[in-house]
């Protein structure tokens, strides 16, 4: 019987487009998270230096219950008002309706990505991860 071949270090991302980032010291890499208080005013997300961002917008609040948001008179998150509007460099471009995360979004900073919530809405948090 053949021997099992050993496995070689996997970069820190991998997605289901491919994308792998290996580092020269065959290290991993790192990853940090946050959260940013969105409004209807746009602004950009604190600076950090990275190589992708992943952004979330959940689904429930962010106390010690976490209760879910309500759903709209059709039982969808879509139509109740609750999205959250991102870009890049100050133009609002995509949204992300609760319990939505975007792909993983090419940028050199986090704050090249722009965020606000829909006008009328409350405020809502975004979360984000970001990795170098």
């Amino acid at each position: 019987m053949a021997a099992t071949p050993k496995s070689r270090p996997r970069a820190f991302i991998q997605s289901d487009t491919g994308i792998e980032i290996p580092r020269a010291d065959g290290a991993i890499g790192e990853a940090y998270s946050s959260s940013f208080l969105c409004s209807t005013a746009l602004r950009r997300l604190p600076s950090n230096p990275c190589k992708f961002v992943l952004l979330s917008n959940w689904n429930a609040s962010v106390d010690i219950v976490q209760t879910y948001d309500a759903l709209s008179a059709d039982d969808l998150y879509e139509n109740a008002g609750f999205e959250i509007y991102y870009g890049f460099r100050g133009v609002i471009a995509h949204q992300l309706f609760p319990s939505q995360s975007s792909p993983f979004l090419p940028v050199s900073n986090t704050d090249q990505i722009s965020v606000k919530v829909r006008q009328g809405s409350a405020d809502r948090y975004v979360w984000f991860s970001w990795f170098n």
